[in-house]
């Protein structure tokens, strides 16, 4: 009873806003036009394509957008988590992004929670950048990570009440949904004094090929966006799980005694 009670309100004050595992009712090709997959304004060049369960986000040419299943009412949530599993096949020593959310639905400039891959020795260092505008910097992580394997990147949006002050955290590889149990790879203030934090809210997720001399060659297989760790599908190792069974089996045993002493 006490797991079917925890289970519940972990539910009740949930919820999952986007969910794409990018292999239903995909075929290969071009990924705009499936799946509710539109471009962003007006750029055909070099279209992003679907592969096998994965979308190859290139160096340069067309971006893409899709819109949330739920759209996120930012006054009503306290921490949006974003998961994205991905490849970098290759990338470029000045960086840049090709990842983003935005709002509205279809905008060709307000972007926010920009991910970055830039190229260092031996692999590549992740980066994040609040939003643009006078004062964006992006904060770059300082571990190295490999080319060509695959990693779940989850970045936590806390809304801070207030203008110009939320804040962002990158966790690479979580392993547990307990947030005070993991170590962030890039901690991020919202660093823009002209680019506002959205209002109301937050629409739509965005697949972005910069620059060809800047941006990296990336394969997305998963994006999720929910306002827990356990909506974006960050479970406990199977050390955590032995606990609770053992908790379990104390409250049984403990509760034979009880009956037996009666």
């Amino acid at each position: 009873l006490v797991v079917i009670l925890t289970l519940l309100a972990f539910n009740a004050h949930s919820a999952v806003f986007f969910y794409d595992d990018l292999v239903t009712n995909y075929v290969d090709g071009n990924i705009v036009g499936q799946n509710n997959w539109l471009q962003t304004s007006t750029a055909t060049n070099s279209p992003i394509q679907y592969s096998t369960g994965k979308v190859i986000v290139g160096p340069t040419g067309q971006d893409v957008y899709k819109a949330f299943q739920t759209q996120v009412v930012k006054s009503t949530v306290t921490t949006l988590y974003t998961r994205i599993d991905i490849t970098v096949a290759a990338a470029q020593n000045t960086g840049d992004y090709f990842f983003s959310l935005s709002d509205p639905v279809g905008t060709a400039s307000n972007f926010y929670q920009r991910f970055f891959i830039r190229a260092t020795t031996g692999g590549f260092n992740i980066g994040l950048q609040s939003t643009s505008g006078t004062g964006a910097l992006t904060v770059w992580g300082t571990s190295l990570f490999t080319l060509n394997q695959k990693y779940t990147v989850v970045t936590a949006w806390d809304m801070v009440a207030g203008g110009l002050n939320d804040t962002f955290s990158v966790f690479i590889n979580p392993v547990f949904n307990d947030r005070s149990l993991l170590t962030a790879e890039i901690n991020s203030n919202w660093n823009s004094t002209t680019g506002t934090e959205p209002a109301l809210t937050i629409s739509a997720l965005n697949l972005r090929q910069g620059s060809a001399s800047t941006a990296p060659t990336v394969h997305v297989e998963e994006l999720i966006v929910g306002d827990t760790l356990i909506d974006v599908g960050i479970i406990p190792e199977p050390t955590s799980f032995s606990l609770l069974g053992l908790g379990i089996t104390a409250i049984l045993c403990m509760e034979i005694l009880r009956r037996r002493n009666e």
